[in-house]
């Protein structure tokens, strides 16, 4: 009895866990979609094909303005083709990272920026 009794409250635990990150990843997304509205997507700072390719956000790197090569200013909101949102902290680098999962809002922010002439900021 008393391993059932065990189980029972390992796996409780665990959907008690699960539901808290489901939560979580709500908030975050919700989040994110919003900043999706006004983000300045990254690149990667290899130029190939005639174009640079959007690059993904990894906290803690400073994104830098391709033209002068300085970080970009605190508060800057940013995001990548994958989903996930930053703010620019006082030092240049990348915080407070937030994912969407929803390819809609993701798209509909990125196509904005294909073929234009807009120097999109270069993430090392």
């Amino acid at each position: 009895m008393n391993a059932v009794r065990r189980e029972v409250t390992v796996q409780t635990a665990k959907v008690d866990a699960l539901t808290r990150e489901a939560e979580m990843e709500k908030a975050q997304a919700e989040v994110a979609n919003e900043r999706y509205k006004q983000c300045l997507p990254v690149v990667g700072e290899n130029y190939r094909n005639g174009t640079h390719y959007f690059a993904g956000l990894v906290e803690g790197s400073v994104p830098t303005d391709r033209i002068t090569g300085k970080p970009l200013p605190t508060g800057t909101v940013i995001c990548d083709a994958s989903g996930t949102t930053a703010v620019i902290d006082e030092k240049g680098a990348v915080k407070a990272t937030a994912y969407t999962g929803d390819r809609d809002v993701v798209q509909s922010r990125l196509k904005r920026f294909r073929g234009s002439q807009y120097s999109q900021p270069v993430a090392k």
